[in-house]
This record gives structure tokens, sequence and C-alpha cells, in this order.
């Protein structure tokens, strides 16, 4: 269960899982986006996703908005190359995208394939809803459930930005949380529910890292954000801000941490 924490690894705030019957779901793997890998994370994300991202994200994994907050305001159109879309929407695809935005520069530890590919075979769809309190895996037909209220995609934290040096919105941390909500709730798709069974988060936390369960994988996620992300892509201060994510999670989340892995 991804329990309401203040971890800065979820960029999320009031959310959980609730694993429902958990199953492997096979799907096909996705289609290569256009967009060019030259770009920083920064400028990928300051900009509407194109109509060929938005349709290799379909192609894969079905995106569904029973519930929007963010309702009737476009901040990207159709007529502009992308497609009409609420600033959740746009967000929830660029969750995805970051899965092909970003590569490794060596395989991630619980699987070989690229992350999009192993994202795509996990599960079937994603569907932001806002009728409870806790995001959760799995709908019928292996959907994950997101709940709306309180994303930080919605309502980013504030950062210091070294390179302009003033305060700004944290666009790339709102976002690299919900991909790791995306990862947490698709690993308990794969069968893997939480382990732990004593102390105060029982049923909530993993036993150790080493299991790969779902905060297992999402540790390992922003691990490699921090530590193997194409540095062209993702500069250092989004680099160190993933590594702090994951460097806080041992403590929190799992029961037994084991000593941090090497990266």
């Amino acid at each position: 269960m991804r329990a309401a924490l203040l971890v800065a690894a979820t960029s999320l705030v009031a959310l959980s899982c609730s694993p429902a019957n958990p199953r492997p779901t096979p799907f096909g793997t996705p289609s290569p986006t256009p967009t060019a890998l030259t770009a920083t994370i920064e400028q990928i994300l300051d900009r509407c996703p194109s109509s060929a991202d938005l349709a290799s994200v379909d192609a894969s994994v079905s995106m569904t908005f029973t519930s929007d907050p963010s309702a009737g305001q476009l901040v990207c159109t159709a007529a502009k190359g992308s497609r009409d879309l609420t600033r959740l929407q746009e967000r929830a695809y660029q969750g995805v995208l970051m899965f092909t935005w970003i590569r490794f520069d060596t395989p991630l530890p619980w699987t070989n394939l690229p992350l999009d590919a192993w994202f795509a075979q996990a599960i079937h769809g994603v569907d932001f809803r806002s009728d409870g309190p806790y995001s959760y895996c799995c709908a019928a037909g292996g959907v994950i459930v997101i709940q709306t209220p309180n994303l930080a995609v919605l309502s980013p934290s504030k950062f210091y930005d070294p390179d302009v040096k003033i305060v700004r919105d944290d666009i790339w941390g709102a976002v690299r949380g919900l991909a790791a909500l995306f990862i947490h709730e698709a690993r308990h798709n794969q069968g893997y529910l939480h382990t732990c069974t004593t102390g105060p988060r029982a049923g909530q936390n993993d036993n150790t890292i080493a299991e790969l369960g779902a905060w297992g994988v999402e540790y390992y996620f922003l691990l490699w954000l921090g530590t193997h992300a194409n540095p062209v892509v993702v500069p250092e201060k989004f680099r160190l801000a993933a590594r702090r994510d994951a460097e806080g999670m041992p403590a929190t989340v799992f029961c037994n941490p084991s000593p941090s892995p090497t990266p």
C-alpha cells in the first residue's frame, strides 16, 4: 500500500495504493517517440507533447480521465501540433512519456527491457478518478486508478533554480513523482504486494529493497534517474533531486532496510 507519506520520492500528497487482484498483463511494445533526445527534460516538459508523442502512449497504455480537476482549461491544443489537453492530461502523458524520453546507461535492476516497454507489459491503462482516498492497482483489466485530489502535478512545489537564480515551480519533481507512482502501481499488477507484516506500517511497507517489490522498483527508478540517466537529457540539478528522493526512502518505506545498494 502506497500510504500517504511526506516522502519526497512520491512528490504527491495523500496518495496510497491498495493492490487488488494483481496480475501480469502483457501488452505490445510502445512505438518510439519522435521527441529528440538532445533536449533537456526541462525543455521537454516546458512544451506540449506532440501528437506523435501522444499517439505513442495511446498505442501502449489507455489513458482515461474520469475526473479532471483541471477540466475546462486547455493548456495544449491540436492546432499547435499537440492535442486539446488540460493540465492534468498534459502532465499525465508526460509522466508516461518520461519512460521513453529518459534512457539509462545500464539496465534497471528489475528488468532488462527499456522502461517504456516494461511499463507497457506490466499494465494496461491508467484512470484518473476522485471517488476514493487512495490510488491503487488495479481496476478490472489491469488499470491503475490514480486519485486526483491534491496531485502535485496540479500544484507543484517550489524550488530554487541555481541556473537562473530564482524560485520556480518544480515541474520536474511533480512529473517525476507521478511517473514513480505509475511504476509503483504497475509493479503491483505483476503480483508484488507489500510484504512487511510488523510495525505501524505493516501491509504498507515492503520488507526489503532487494525483493524488488513496488517500493523497491520505485526506489531504483529514482536512483537510476539520479545516477544513470543521460546527463544531456537530465542535467545534474535534476539528477541530484532524484538521488535525494531515493536516499530518503529506505528508512521510511522498508521495514528492514539494508545498506543502500551501490547504484
